[in-house]
């Protein structure tokens, strides 16, 4: 099932016994555009604190209810190692986080072959620390979106897979000529992205994406998701 990020950004986080907060933010791996993490607000609980939670810890995703139902009680969060508001997730972080709360390590599944010829190998944590490529949505919305040859718009929403949580399109409100609505660019698509400028760049050009359905707003989206 497909959903937009926007309404994962809306549900609260329910533990095993009680409410934990409200989910916040979400952590992208954008080398295999994977939501690695949400990020929860959780100061009615937890104070001045920021958790994280992987999706190895949910149990399941009622978007109709608003709701992200976790494994985990307030007791077991509660005692999770410190991340305060004005930390950053390192991937120093992220091991203890899987030490403590028993996650996969995903990077250990990550393959890499350092010269041709060589059979392929799980990454080290030394190595995969030098790779660390965790970016928050919040930075991403409002991203710049230029095609081969010219501004084709902004990023506005996501749309997500909610059984594997990976991200599979930027939605992104057009900004070109006369052109207005949304449209659909796959993640795979992306040629680069300027993280410190704010852009996003395709390969394609501006006349090879026309003939893309443009969407009116994010409500006919949403009404069309079932059918992408």
């Amino acid at each position: 099932m497909l959903a937009l990020v926007s309404e994962l950004l809306k549900c609260n986080i329910e533990g095993r016994d009680g409410e934990i907060g409200k989910v916040k933010d979400i952590y992208i791996d954008n080398q295999q555009w994977t939501i690695r993490y949400v990020l929860a607000d959780t100061w009615k609980t937890l104070p001045g604190r920021r958790v994280v939670l992987s999706p190895s810890s949910f149990e399941s995703l009622d978007l109709k209810s608003m709701l992200l139902n976790i494994n985990l009680d307030k007791g077991i969060v509660r005692e999770s190692p410190n991340f305060t508001e004005k930390s950053v997730l390192t991937f120093e972080t992220e091991e203890k986080l899987a030490n403590y709360y028993g996650w996969p390590k995903y990077w250990e599944d990550v393959i890499v072959s350092e010269t041709d010829g060589q059979l392929q190998t799980p990454l080290q944590s030394n190595q995969f620390g030098k790779m660390h490529s965790l970016h928050p949505e919040s930075e991403m919305t409002h991203f710049r979106v230029h095609a081969a040859d010219g501004r084709l718009g902004k990023i506005v929403d996501m749309i997500f897979d909610v059984d594997k949580w990976t991200v599979q399109s930027f939605v992104i409100k057009l900004k070109y000529q006369s052109e207005t609505g949304l449209v659909l660019l796959s993640a795979y698509e992306i040629a680069s992205i300027e993280w410190v400028e704010g852009d996003m760049y395709v390969g394609e050009t501006l006349e090879g994406l026309k003939g893309r359905p443009i969407y009116r707003n994010e409500k006919e989206l949403h009404e069309y998701l079932p059918n992408l």
